[in-house]
């Protein structure tokens, strides 16, 4: 993005800036790797966990 003279820390590029960065995130992404292929396409998951408050609570 650099290159192309944009910038986050430029409130006026900002705009721009996410414009070409989705522009290119979808042209490198089009063709996927094909271990993508191996993977199901939707997958269900369920976590189970204990939930501790005050001074149980773990970080």
């Amino acid at each position: 993005m650099s290159e192309l003279g944009l910038s986050l820390r430029q409130e006026k590029d900002r705009a721009e800036f996410f414009v070409k960065l989705l522009s290119i995130f979808k042209d490198k992404t089009r063709e996927l790797p094909e271990f993508f292929g191996e993977c199901p396409q939707e997958e269900e998951a369920v976590l189970i966990r204990e939930i501790n408050f005050g001074q149980d609570w773990r970080l």
